[in-house]
């Protein structure tokens, strides 16, 4: 029997990147079609998922018509419960970023949910354009963290989203959160 696919869990901001509408600007095109291309290219080799946090983000940021549009989607997509173990993950996270100077920018609590949730998880990458959120919030986790914007490499592949499937909840190791074009 085959072993499952590492998981690779969203960011909000890559949700927002890859379901742009059609008349946005060439800029929101340009970062649609990267994004795109980077979850096709990720998606040959990981299972993709979104943790429920995201979708509440989601819904607090967007017009209800933008809002309901993103959520068509979603159905086709493995979304990761925020349950007990994520929630238990998330806190520690979120109390050993909290910022220390005050001008220092604080962490959204939806980010330390999405990171808890990507941990319970046992989750391989976690792809975001906001990366130094992100390693500061997973300084010490053996996950990857992936930034889906920059150029495209095939002008929007067409992306396969993964049916809905159950998650199963895995110790991560301790280790410092690296971004992907790290060379450690």
């Amino acid at each position: 029997m085959a072993r499952p696919k590492p998981l690779a869990v969203l960011d909000t901001c890559v949700i927002i990147d890859a379901l742009t509408a059609d008349d946005a600007s060439p800029v929101d095109l340009n970062q649609r079609a990267h994004a795109l291309d980077v979850l096709a290219e990720l998606e040959k080799t990981h299972r993709l998922a979104i943790p429920a946090a995201v979708i509440a983000e989601l819904g607090c940021g967007h017009p209800e018509p933008v809002f309901r549009e993103i959520l068509s989607a979603i159905p086709e997509m493995l979304v990761l419960a925020l349950d007990a173990q994520a929630a238990i993950a998330a806190g520690p996270l979120r109390a050993r970023a909290r910022p220390k100077a005050k001008d220092e920018r604080r962490f959204q609590d939806y980010d330390a949910l999405i990171a808890g949730t990507a941990l319970a998880n046992g989750a391989a990458v976690l792809v975001t354009s906001n990366i130094a959120d992100f390693q500061k919030l997973l300084q010490d986790e053996d996950i990857e963290l992936r930034n889906h914007l920059g150029q495209p490499t095939n002008k929007g592949a067409q992306l396969k989203l993964l049916p809905t499937g159950s998650s199963t909840a895995t110790p991560s190791t301790k280790k410092r959160a690296k971004r992907s074009d790290d060379p450690t």
